[in-house]
């Protein structure tokens, strides 16, 4: 049965033209993947990042505490074409700084998408600029940022003089994945695929 399933996730990911994920000496086993990005730096290509700051309202447990969060947005060098907008979340203590974060942006900007790499409630840069923390449940804080990445989607589309609306993905880490999920529950329409790495569903 295990063969079976196996044959059919490499199908899946032929069909995608996704290549099957194999590890690398020296990073072998889930927890030296984990630490990776402790030891090691990766040399990236420099990308010109543009800073955009969502309204977010009051958490509600609290009467105060609206503000703004800040997201950067990283756009394909080519002018040509652009394969969709990428919402990508980092994870528990994480931020927009971190390298697994950034070297996913990277590959997705090489890929030709545009990145919209948010820093979520209470994280760095954006502590300052709202109050509280996130938590799995943060549908009040995602929503205006979701609807903000379709805005953003659209002048995208006339930028690159799309003869189709681009499309808008999520891409969550760990606990960013499951917000991402919960924000979907609440409308689903607001992307058009999402992806959710190693993260906490139940």
């Amino acid at each position: 049965m295990e063969v079976k399933d196996n044959f059919k996730r490499e199908d899946l990911l032929s069909d995608l033209g996704i290549r099957p994920f194999k590890e690398r000496i020296p990073w072998i086993g889930a927890d030296l993947q984990t630490l990776r990005d402790t030891f090691a730096s990766d040399e990236l290509p420099d990308v010109k990042s543009t800073e955009i700051r969502i309204n977010v309202p009051p958490l509600k447990s609290r009467k105060t505490g609206g503000g703004y969060l800040v997201a950067y947005l990283d756009k394909p060098s080519s002018s040509s074409s652009i394969n969709g907008l990428v919402l990508l979340l980092h994870g528990l203590g994480g931020s927009t700084r971190r390298r697994g974060l950034t070297r996913m942006a990277s590959a997705l900007v090489q890929s030709n998408f545009a990145v919209l790499k948010l820093n979520l409630r209470g994280s760095d840069p954006c502590r300052e600029f709202v109050d509280g923390t996130y938590a799995a449940e943060c549908n009040s804080d995602l929503i205006p940022v979701l609807r903000r990445a379709r805005e953003i989607s659209n002048q995208l589309t006339e930028d690159y003089q799309s003869s189709k609306n681009i499309p808008v993905f999520g891409a969550g880490i760990s606990l960013g994945g499951t917000i991402l999920l919960n924000a979907c529950m609440f409308d689903e329409s607001l992307l058009d695929g999402l992806v959710c790495i190693s993260s906490p569903l139940d």
